[in-house]
């Protein structure tokens, strides 16, 4: 499969807030819906599209997003792609570009999300944190995890 790597345009925050939801609905069903499709276009248009680098993936043919990655100051928050395009080397591409701006990078993954897990661990992420969910807006166990170039 062919796709290209670039910064999102600020006019695609709906899009990205749509696989967003699409690939949390497919990979992570035990998770509660807690904002309706609005407020997840809301979110992305105001907060993460404005506090974050967004790079989205495009397929060469269809031009659709179909996957994105969200990183700020050694934060990675966001990391999607789309249920259909798992497994074909997007989710490594879309972390080197963050890789690249940041000596490090820390994130929280559910504990639940085992192959994220993996994923993570394979590109050299350690977990150094583990809680019960109690801080977080789902209320599910997480992991802290942490890369350094250093």
């Amino acid at each position: 499969m062919s796709y290209q790597i670039r910064e999102a345009l600020p006019e695609e925050s709906a899009e990205v807030a749509e696989l967003f939801r699409r690939s949390r609905l497919h990979f992570l069903p035990y998770l509660p819906v807690l904002h309706s499709v609005e407020e997840d276009r809301e979110y992305f248009c105001k907060t993460v599209f404005v506090d974050n680098t967004v790079n989205v993936a495009l397929h060469s043919k269809s031009g659709r997003i179909i996957g994105f990655i969200a990183f700020e100051s050694g934060h990675l928050n966001h990391l999607y792609i789309a249920p259909e395009h798992v497994r074909c080397g997007l989710g490594e591409a879309l972390l080197e570009t963050a890789r690249i701006e940041n000596d490090s990078l820390e994130l929280w993954v559910f504990q639940q999300n085992e192959p994220a897990i993996a994923f993570y661990r394979k590109h050299e992420f350690e977990v150094i944190k583990s809680t019960d969910g109690a801080d977080n807006e789902e209320r599910c166990p997480d992991h802290k995890m942490l890369w350094s170039s250093i």
